[in-house]
C-alpha cells in the first residue's frame, strides 16, 4: 500500500501542478480577455466616430451639390439675360448704322443743296452789270473806289 500512496501522492502533486498550470493559465485568458473586450471598446468608439465623421461629411457634399445646382441655374439664367442684351445691343448697332448712314446722306444732300444756292447766288449777282456810275464800292469787300482803289469785282 506504501507505494499505492506514494503513487497516489505523486499523482495528486501532478494534478496540483497542472490545476495550478490551469489557474495560471485561466487567469492569463482572462487578462486576455479583458484587454480584448477594452480593444474593442475602443475599436467601437473609433467606427462610431468615423461613422458620425462620414455622416458630416455626406451631409457636407450634400450641401455643396445642392449650391452647385443654385449656382449653375443662376450661370444658366446670367448667360441668358446677357446673350439677349448682346443681341439687344447687336440690334441697336445695326440700327444706329443704318441711321447714320441715313444722316450722312441727308448731310450730303444738304451740302449739295447748299453749294447749288451759294453757287446761284453768285451766278445771280454775276448776272447783273453795274455800270460805274451806279457803284461806289465794291460789293463783296465793300471797299470804297477812289483813285487809288481802282474798280474791281472780289
Amino acid at each position: 500500500m506504501h507505494v499505492l500512496l506514494i503513487f497516489l501522492k505523486a499523482l495528486n502533486e501532478q494534478y496540483l501542478n497542472l490545476t495550478g498550470e490551469k489557474d495560471a493559465h485561466i487567469t492569463q485568458t482572462e487578462t486576455n480577455i479583458r484587454e480584448s473586450e477594452s480593444e474593442i471598446q475602443q475599436l467601437r468608439d473609433a467606427v462610431t466616430s468615423a461613422e458620425e465623421a462620414h455622416l458630416a461629411a455626406q451631409k457636407l457634399c450634400e450641401d455643396l451639390r445642392q449650391k452647385l445646382i443654385t449656382t449653375e441655374a443662376d450661370r444658366a439664367n446670367q448667360s441668358m439675360k446677357m446673350t439677349a442684351e448682346i443681341d439687344d445691343l447687336n440690334r441697336t448697332k445695326g440700327n444706329l448704322g443704318e441711321r447714320l448712314i441715313e444722316l450722312i446722306r441727308d448731310k450730303d444732300a444738304l451740302w449739295q443743296k447748299s453749294d447749288a444756292l451759294e453757287f446761284e447766288q453768285k451766278m445771280r449777282a454775276e448776272e447783273h452789270w453795274w455800270s460805274d456810275k451806279e457803284t461806289t464800292n465794291c460789293l463783296d469787300c465793300k471797299g470804297q473806289f477812289t483813285w487809288w482803289l481802282r474798280r474791281h469785282h472780289c
